[in-house]
């Protein structure tokens, strides 16, 4: 078996590292409504969102015990489409399983 894929390149690994240490801006508390938010680099803590639209570019972000009630996610460029694109794939992989 080869190895290569084991562990990232060491810029890249140095790139994740960084971008874990930034600090996130913290909201707690708060209602957003008919909003645009942008997930990446914050933290939500108790907060609820109705009816806005949610980005996701990268990833890096924390909710936590949130309430998102008719809210439409975009996770249409950046990182975080290619974990969503692979997530679409890994679901129909298990449907087509599951109709086996």
């Amino acid at each position: 078996m080869d190895d290569t894929v084991g562990y990232p390149s060491t810029s890249i690994t140095r790139l994740l590292t960084d971008v874990e240490k930034v600090k996130l801006e913290r909201f707690e508390g708060q209602e957003f409504v008919e909003q645009d938010v942008y997930l990446d680099g914050r933290e939500y803590v108790k907060c609820t969102f109705r009816h806005c639209r949610i980005f996701v570019r990268l990833g890096r972000f924390v909710t936590q015990d949130c309430n998102f009630d008719g809210c439409n996610f975009d996770f249409t460029s950046g990182p975080a489409q290619m974990v969503s694109m692979m997530m679409e794939q890994l679901i129909k992989s298990q449907q087509q399983k599951g109709a086996s």
